[in-house]
């Protein structure tokens, strides 16, 4: 015998309302997850977009069929990206991994990203939107910045009193090369920055 499933859960309600939304997707590229702004990594845009999928409530039995869409505000027309599950659905295959188009990354702004679960009876239940933004603009340029050189003499990474006494009180670091983005590379190998 199977469920029931547009009265059954929450989630399947024809009317979903604001405290019954599906979890919101993930997105790994996301540099801290707690931010809600959701600056993704430098290079993000570079390649399609990672977004990952919680397992919803009230899954497809067998002979039961859920559609997941995933939706992406700078093309919320149509889904970005679609899979069907037929039932029983797999808990396993969760968070299931779906991804963005890259082309779809562009222009740089703020971005939101969620999905919904449409069942067999033609029940529909949206998840929270996740939030997420892309910036390719200066400093970065798109590049990971490397870190700073330490000086070739500096023991051990460590600046102590001694290093200094023997040093008149300053310590210069140098940019990799290649690499700073505002520099050639014949400029970042003698470009270097003194502290005091």
């Amino acid at each position: 015998m199977t469920r029931d499933r547009k009265t059954q859960s929450p989630g399947w309600h024809e009317s979903i309302g604001a405290n019954a939304s599906l979890a919101a997707p993930t997105v790994p590229a996301i540099i801290d997850q707690n931010d809600p702004d959701g600056l993704v990594s430098t290079g993000t845009h570079l390649s399609d977009l990672e977004v990952l999928v919680p397992l919803w409530p009230n899954t497809a039995d067998p002979g039961q069929t859920d559609i997941l869409a995933l939706y992406w505000s700078g093309a919320a027309d149509s889904p970005a990206a679609s899979q069907r599950f037929d039932g029983p659905v797999d808990p396993a295959l969760f968070p299931f991994s779906l991804r963005l188009d890259k082309n779809l990354l562009r222009p740089d702004g703020r971005y939101e990203v969620w999905y919904t679960v449409t069942n067999d009876t033609g029940a529909v239940a949206g998840s929270d939107h996740r939030t997420l933004t892309i910036d390719t603009r200066p400093p970065s340029y798109n590049q990971q910045l490397q870190a700073l050189l330490l000086p070739a003499d500096l023991t051990g990474g460590l600046i102590n009193e001694a290093y200094l006494a023997t040093h008149n009180d300053e310590v210069e670091f140098r940019l990799p090369s290649p690499g700073f983005p505002y520099c050639t590379p014949i400029q970042a190998g003698v470009l270097g920055y003194t502290l005091k």
